[in-house]
């Protein structure tokens, strides 16, 4: 075997090797799921809803109350359950409330932001937002 070679099998089995101890990456969806121009929200973390980046509910303008709206997946309500969210507006922030009508405590994200665990406190949605909200708006149609 040429020493070339040999190098190429061992870097080989080495990432095999490092894949098998640590574990692999686990697959995430994109935020870039969400169309331009709307803002997009999903059941589960990392822009997804049962295992499909493509399953969210988005809007153009605001939802005034997720109550209306299921996942398609039949995982349940989207109200207060909403884990990962994005705005992919082209000009605006977006607000998401707590409350319906915009009601309640709210946190602000910018064009362009998002947050793929509102679980944790490191994302853009900050703390204590998981499975929480209820109506979102763009700053046009702020209530």
């Amino acid at each position: 075997m040429t020493p070339a070679r040999l190098a190429t099998t061992i870097a080989a089995a080495a990432a095999v090797a490092a894949a098998t101890l640590f574990g692999a990456a686990p697959a995430y969806a994109n935020a870039g799921d969400c169309p331009s121009g709307r803002a997009c929200v999903w059941k589960d973390t990392g822009y997804k809803t049962a295992a499909s980046g493509t399953n969210y509910v988005s809007f153009g303008q605001y939802i005034w109350g997720f109550y209306q709206y299921n996942w398609s997946s039949g995982a349940g309500n989207v109200n207060d359950n909403i884990t990962s969210l994005y705005n992919a507006g082209t000009s605006e922030s977006t607000r998401w409330y707590r409350d319906v009508l915009g009601g309640g405590p709210y946190f602000t994200l910018l064009v362009g932001a998002g947050d793929d665990n509102l679980a944790n406190t490191s994302g853009a949605g900050g703390s204590g937002h998981n499975d929480w909200i209820s109506s979102g708006y763009f700053k046009s149609f702020y209530p």
